[in-house]
C-alpha cells in the first residue's frame, strides 16, 4: 500500500458534466516537507487564496489553510496512518469528515459551500480506500445502500483531479 498525494487546482474551475456541476473551491497550492535521504513526506502545508476576499479587496493574499499532520490529528504521513485516518472520515457526521470536506473544497466561504450529501461521502471514503473502479463501485454501493445514484467513472476522476484531495490511498 502506498499513499498518493494529489494537489488542488490553482485555477478554480468547476467541472461540468451532464446534470452535474462540481463544488465551488478556492485555488490551492502545497508545500511538501520531505526527508531528503528517503524521499518520505514529513508534512504538507496547504496554502489557499480566498477568491471572494481577493476580488473584494483587489489583492491576492495567500494564506495557510492547514498543516496535514496537525489538522488531521495524525503523527505522520505513512500509508498505515493515512489508512487509519480514512476510517475516521467514513462517518460524514464526524469532525474528521467535516474538516476533510472543508479542506477538499479549499475553505470555500460558508455561503458558497455545498453540503456533501447522498453519494458524496461514499465517493470520498471509497476514493481514498479503493484503487480500481470495481472496488470503488462495490464500496460505494455498500456506503449508499439503496440509493440508485452512483458517480460515473468520469465524475470520480474529474472530481479527484480538479478539486484535489488531502490524500488518496491505494490499498
Amino acid at each position: 500500500m502506498a499513499p498518493i498525494f494529489i494537489a488542488h487546482s490553482v485555477t478554480p474551475w468547476r467541472y461540468v458534466i451532464p446534470n452535474q456541476i462540481g463544488p465551488a473551491h478556492n485555488p490551492g497550492i502545497r508545500l511538501v516537507e520531505y526527508d531528503r535521504a528517503t524521499g518520505r513526506p514529513l508534512d504538507i502545508t496547504q496554502y489557499y487564496l480566498d477568491l471572494q476576499t481577493a476580488n473584494q479587496n483587489a489583492t491576492a493574499n495567500w494564506e495557510v489553510e492547514y498543516e496535514a499532520k496537525k489538522a488531521n490529528e495524525i503523527l505522520d504521513l505513512t500509508a498505515d496512518t493515512l489508512a487509519k485516518f480514512a476510517t475516521k472520515i467514513k462517518d460524514p457526521g464526524s469532525k474528521a469528515f467535516k474538516n476533510y470536506w472543508r479542506f477538499y473544497t479549499v475553505s470555500t466561504p460558508t455561503e458558497l459551500l455545498e453540503a456533501c450529501v447522498n453519494d458524496c461521502d461514499g465517493a470520498i471514503y471509497c476514493g481514498l480506500t479503493k484503487f480500481d473502479i470495481d472496488s470503488f463501485r462495490g464500496c460505494q454501493m455498500k456506503m449508499i445502500s439503496g440509493s440508485s445514484q452512483l458517480f460515473s467513472v468520469g465524475r470520480m476522476v474529474t472530481t479527484f483531479i480538479t478539486s484535489g484531495l488531502l490524500i488518496d490511498i491505494a490499498l
